[in-house]
Order: structure tokens, then C-alpha cells, then sequence
């Protein structure tokens, strides 16, 4: 590396331009990046909005399309068991391909598998099966949104390339969205909506062929269990559980006396007004089992991390009695002999203090480092990365339903996609990340959400004034610009929050983050629609009411972003005098 000297100031690096964006889409880690992004975006919009233009045109109410889009809450608690993906192996293939190609490889599968459960059961077969094979499809889907992000972030050798693999990775992701929120269409215009999903399991072959493909990042920089005392002997391991055990069986007593009291008083002693309820009771005893598990299951990921064993053992975990029977045997009762020729010399005991740390550790330890870094100001992140999003997110489920109600053609709303939402589309990345590295993250982020708020609220233009095929194509290309602007914009922040050796589980803490609010909220949209329509509007004012609605409450994320701009600019003052 050149030396700099005191007469020669350093050359103040360029930023790369638009230019560069495209150009660096032929460099072979970004083609690969591409696959995994069109992997990952390809089934959002198959257990969403897709998924609720099928169930529209099967007669289903706008209520239940919205309260089924609560299926895609997996991405938003996709945090709870991201410690298993970021420190064990995958079952089976973890070896032969590494740790985050393993995981990519099964979520694709099982993603692949849940689709053309979705294409054989049909709404015809029922909502409920219907929503089954969904969530397994959303699970599979969150998981493989972890890996990729972590093996985004880790295989990136310097800012610069993670801003590349980041605009790569939404392009990817755009491309999968114009495939099953436009091509689809058509599919199923000409074929069947079936026929449409079995195409669709098909092109996740494109996420398979990127991890065939992709290097596996160096696994040196994740956390690894140092020797001796930190790891956790099987005396430990017993005790534990059998506290947890005993603890858990008194919170289900104490309920059940809850359960008691209330039939004394209200069924046998004529006693109300006490709020004492059946459900109260039940939602006690979920509680009670949470509590229970959650501790079991960041303990068995330590375990298993500490004897070397796969992710295998914690799938096996979830499969009620006999996998934990047969986790519990392998993991507490293994013979001495064949114990230390497995795994090693037990390690000697540790005090307890430290055993709640280890335990604990691998769901606290990323939330833990990631306060220690930013301090206060990580609860402000955390408050402007739950509202970015939101307008994008409590708008979707009534997109589709929304065209579908307008009396365009599939063929139309697909060909619009196709052409004028994907060129749209690949603008607004190719902006987003110019827009990022000339302004930075903060300021790339306000234009961001101010594209994506007038954006969102365009959908009001068709329902006002018609299904013109011009002023819906203008609509669409405007909202795949300013959503794929804001979307550049908030994966490369996020990108660059995480810490190394945390990488997969505090990314998916924030994207939870992101995520939650917003799928909650979104179950909401079809009532929202049907409300305003009840209090006297058309069906077509209520949806363009709704859309205004939805683009105005991304305005606080902006308010935000601004209190962090102008935060982040005094600490750096205040360093550079203390410098």
C-alpha cells in the first residue's frame, strides 16, 4: 500500500457512479449475489399479493385476503431462530458445502416443496390446508433471507463491494418480484393458477445454481467456543433443563388454579365482573410454554455448538417426543467412552453466572453488541427501521385485489409488469445505490422514503380517474422506481449495522424489525377498504382513500432518518474535537 506523507494528502476516493452499478454486475461474486437475490424475492409475493389476486378471483372476502396475509409474520419473527442458522450446520449438506450454502440449499428445497403444495391443494381444497402449505413457504423463505444476508454481508471484502452486492441483490430481488407479480399472470391467464405455482417452484433451480456457485465466506470471523471452562458440561446441561422442567410445570399449576378460581367463582358461586377468563387462562399457558422452550432451545444451540454437532439435531428438536427424546439421549446420556471419543474430554464445570451467559448468549449476545456499539441510538434505529417500510407494506395486500376489482386483464396488469414495472424496477436500484453512495446512507434513505410515500400513494390516480392502460403503466413504473430506491437505500444501511461474528442473527433482528409493524398492520388493509366502503364511499374511493392513507404514514420514518442525520453529524463533530 502506498505510503502517504505529510506533503502528499490522500486522494479522496471516487464514488462509484451509475456506471459502475451496472458494470459490476459482471464480476462473478455479484452474478451470484443476482441468483440468491431473485432466490429470495421470488416467493415474498406467492404467499401475498399474488397469492390474494388468486383468492380474489375464487370469490374470497377482502377481509380474509388481508388477515391471510399474516402468513408472511415469518419474516418478521424469522429472529427467533436465527442463532440456530448462524451457528450450527445445516442438517446433511452443512458439510459438503459449508454452513451458509447449507442453509441456502435447504430453504430453497423446502421452499420449492411448499409451492407445489400450494399449486396441488388450491383454494378449492380450503382456506386452512391453503394457508398450511403458505406458512411453510413464508418459514423456508425467512430462513433463506437469513443466510443470504449474512453470506451478503461476509463475502463483501470492503464497503464498496457491499454496496455492489446490495444493489445486486435487490436487482435479483426485483426480478423475482416482476416473475411472480407479473409473468405469473400470464401463465395463469393462458394456463391455470396451478400450473402458474408449479412454474414457480421451477425457478427457485435459479437460487440452487447461485449456491452451487457461490464461494463459502470465511467461517474465522464468526464466534467460536473457546477451550475449557467456556463450554457446557452435560451436569450442566441436566441441571438446566430440570430447573426449566420444574419451573415450567409451577407456572402451568399456578394457571391452572387460575383456571379453577374461575369456574368456582363464575359457574359454581355466580360471581362476574372479576375478568377471570377461559382465554386469560390459555393465553397463560402459551406464555408458560414460551418460557419454557425458548431457554431450552438457545440452550440445545449451545450444546450443540459446543460438541461440534449439526443443525440436524436442533431440526430434530422441534419434532415433538421423539426428536427431543432422542436430542436429550445423544446430547445428555452419551456414554463416557464414546462421549470423548466423539466430542472430547468433558470440560470441567462452570460457575453458574456464566452458565445463564452461554445459555442466553446466542439469541442476547447480538442484541447485547449491537446496544454497545450505537447506545441510545440504537433504540431510535430501531424505531426508524420499524416505520421505513410501512407504507409499502400495509398497501400490498390490497394491490392485487385492487387490479383485480379495476377489470384489468391479467394480461395486461402482467404485461405492464413485465415491461414498464421492471424497467421502473431497474432504474430505481441503479439510482438507489448512485443516490447512497453520493449522499450517503442517511440522506439516500430521505429520498428514499419520500419516493416511496408518493409512490404508494399514486395507486390513487387509476382509482379515480379509470383503468386507463397509460395512466396504469405510468402508476406502476413510478412505484417500482421510488420502492426500489427506498429498498437500496435500507438494505445497505442495515448491511452496515451489523457486527462480525453476529452477522446473520443481527441482521435478521433488524430486518425483523423492519418487517414486524408492518405485517401486522397489513392484516388490517382489507378491513381498512371494506370500512371506508360500510361508512358510505365507493368501492374504488375507498381503495384510492387508502392508498393516500398508506403513502402519509411513511412521513414519521422521515422525521426520523432526519433526527439521525443531524445526530450522527454532531457525535462526528464531537469526535473530530476530541480527536
Amino acid at each position: 500500500m502506498t505510503e502517504i506523507t505529510a506533503e502528499a494528502a490522500p486522494a479522496k476516493p471516487r464514488k462509484p457512479g451509475m456506471g459502475d452499478v451496472f458494470r459490476a454486475l459482471g464480476r462473478p461474486k455479484v452474478a451470484v449475489m443476482l441468483a440468491l437475490g431473485f432466490s429470495s424475492g421470488l416467493p415474498f409475493l406467492l404467499t401475498a399479493g399474488t397469492l390474494g389476486y388468486w383468492l380474489r378471483e375464487e370469490g374470497t372476502s377482502l377481509k380474509a385476503i388481508g388477515f391471510l396475509s399474516w402468513v408472511g409474520l415469518a419474516y418478521s419473527l424469522k429472529f427467533l431462530w436465527s442463532p440456530v442458522v448462524d451457528r450450527l450446520d445445516a442438517p446433511i449438506v452443512g458439510k459438503m458445502l459449508g454452513r451458509r450454502r447449507g442453509w441456502m440449499l435447504i430453504a430453497q428445497l423446502m421452499v420449492g416443496a411448499g409451492l407445489i403444495a400450494m399449486a396441488t391443494i388450491t383454494p378449492g381444497g380450503g382456506l386452512g390446508p391453503m394457508a398450511m402449505a403458505a406458512v411453510v413457504v413464508a418459514f423456508a423463505s425467512a430462513t433463506q433471507d437469513i443466510v443470504v444476508d449474512a453470506w451478503r454481508i461476509e463475502a463483501a471484502e470492503n464497503s464498496e463491494e457491499l454496496g455492489m452486492l446490495s444493489s445486486a441483490y435487490q436487482l435479483g430481488y426485483r426480478f423475482a418480484i416482476i416473475v411472480s407479480d407479473a409473468l405469473i399472470l400470464i401463465i395463469a391467464n393462458h394456463t391455470s393458477w396451478a400450473i402458474s405455482y408449479y412454474v414457480m417452484a421451477a425457478f427457485m433451480a435459479v437460487g440452487v445454481f447461485g449456491v452451487l456457485r457461490a464461494p463459502e465466506p470465511d467461517a474465522t470471523a464468526r464466534p467460536t467456543v473457546e477451550p475449557g471452562a467456556k463450554r457446557l458440561s452435560r451436569r450442566e446441561f441436566w441441571l438446566y433443563n430440570a430447573f426449566l422442567a420444574v419451573a415450567g410445570l409451577v407456572l402451568v399449576g399456578m394457571i391452572e388454579l387460575l383456571r379453577l378460581l374461575r369456574v368456582l367463582l363464575v359457574d359454581q358461586w355466580g360471581i362476574e365482573g372479576l375478568g377471570l377468563k377461559l382465554e386469560t387462562a390459555h393465553a397463560g399457558q402459551m406464555i408458560a410454554l414460551a418460557l419454557l422452550i425458548v431457554p431450552l432451545v438457545l440452550f440445545g444451540i449451545r450444546r450443540c455448538h459446543d460438541r461440534g454437532k449439526s443443525g440436524w439435531w436442533m431440526a430434530l428438536f422441534f419434532v415433538p417426543v421423539v426428536g427431543q427424546i432422542w436430542w436429550l439421549i445423544d446430547l445428555g446420556l452419551m456414554g463416557s467412552a464414546k462421549s470423548a471419543e466423539r466430542f472430547g474430554q468433558l470440560p470441567a464445570p462452570m460457575p453458574w453466572r456464566g452458565v445463564l451467559w452461554r445459555t442466553f448468549e446466542p439469541g442476547l449476545g447480538p442484541l447485547v453488541a449491537f446496544f454497545k456499539t450505537y447506545g441510545w441510538l440504537a433504540l431510535l434505529m430501531f424505531a426508524f427501521i420499524t416505520l421505513y417500510r410501512l407504507p409499502e407494506f400495509v398497501m400490498g395486500p390490497m394491490a392485487t385485489p385492487f387490479y383485480s376489482d379495476l377489470g384489468l386483464d391479467k394480461d395486461v396488469v402482467g404485461g405492464v409488469r413485465l415491461s414498464f414495472g421492471l424497467a421502473g424496477s431497474i432504474l430505481g436500484i441503479a439510482v438507489g445505490g448512485l443516490l447512497v453512495a453520493k449522499l450517503g446512507y442517511l440522506r439516500g434513505l430521505i429520498v428514499g422514503g419520500f419516493f416511496q410515500a408518493f409512490a404508494i400513494a399514486g395507486f390513487a390516480l387509476p382509482a379515480i380517474f379509470g383503468a386507463h392502460p397509460a395512466l396504469f403503466a405510468g402508476v406502476m413504473m413510478f412505484d417500482n422506481f421510488g420502492v426500489s430506491i427506498a429498498g437500496v437505500a435500507l438494505v445497505t444501511y442495515m448491511s452496515t449495522l451489523t457486527s462480525i461474528g453476529y452477522t446473520a442473527t443481527q441482521y435478521a433482528l433488524l430486518s425483523s424489525a423492519y418487517t414486524f409493524v408492518g405485517k401486522i398492520m397489513k392484516g388490517f388493509s382489507g378491513q381498512m377498504v371494506e370500512g371506508l366502503q360500510a361508512s358510505g364511499h365507493t368501492l374504488m374511493q375507498s381503495y384510492a382513500i387508502f392508498f393516500v392513507g398508506a403513502g402519509v404514514i411513511g412521513l414519521p420514518a422521515i422525521l426520523l432518518c432526519l433526527w439521525l442525520t443531524v445526530l450522527k453529524e454532531k457525535r462526528g463533530e464531537a469526535q473530530a474535537a476530541a480527536a
